[in-house]
């Protein structure tokens, strides 16, 4: 039981590939609209992406979910 405590609070298990892919961008420095663009999504997309990324790493903003997830190992800093 322990394992799976462990194994949920692992980085892979919080955010999708396609979340962690898209905050790695946002912590990159692109725009919404720039993120839109390099994964072939609507900006709305973009921004429902992102309201679940603040809800699993529990942010306010982009500044705190990317802080987070580089404390997490999740995005690194370029």
């Amino acid at each position: 039981m322990l394992a799976e405590a462990t194994t949920a609070t692992e980085p892979d298990s919080i955010l999708s590939h396609r979340e962690e892919e898209l905050l790695q961008l946002i912590a990159d420095g692109l725009a919404t609209s720039e993120v839109a663009q390099r994964m072939f999504i609507s900006q709305k997309t973009v921004k429902n992406h992102l309201a679940s990324i603040y809800d699993k790493l529990h942010a306010r903003d982009r500044t705190q979910a990317v802080l987070t997830a580089v404390k997490m190992g999740i995005v690194k800093l370029t």
